[in-house]
């Protein structure tokens, strides 16, 4: 699989973003956008990769190391009586 196939299969809206800053780079007055592609050239790699399905073995793990933190947090939020923040932050945990 190329990079492009691999791109287009997992793009998504940081993707269609990116796809919208080149097309303005080459019309009249769009030339800041270059500078803005350069400056978040290695984000956006970053999200590309991460996008793509499916996701690399590596990604996984962190996903759930990062998962498994954050849930740790949550849990000491609830015992120090921090319910209504733990409560957010379990249902952006959750996808909410």
């Amino acid at each position: 699989m190329t990079d492009e196939a691999g791109a287009k299969r997992g793009s998504s809206a940081c993707g269609a973003r990116e796809e919208e800053l080149k097309a303005e780079a080459f019309e009249a007055g769009g030339c800041h956008r270059h500078n803005l592609l350069r400056e978040w050239a290695t984000s956006l790699a970053l999200a590309r990769a991460w996008s793509r399905k499916p996701r690399g073995a590596a990604a996984e793990k962190e996903s759930e190391r990062l998962r498994g933190i954050v849930s740790t947090a949550l849990r000491y939020s609830y015992e120090a009586g921090k319910d209504r923040r733990a409560g957010r932050i379990e249902r952006g945990l959750n996808g909410r």
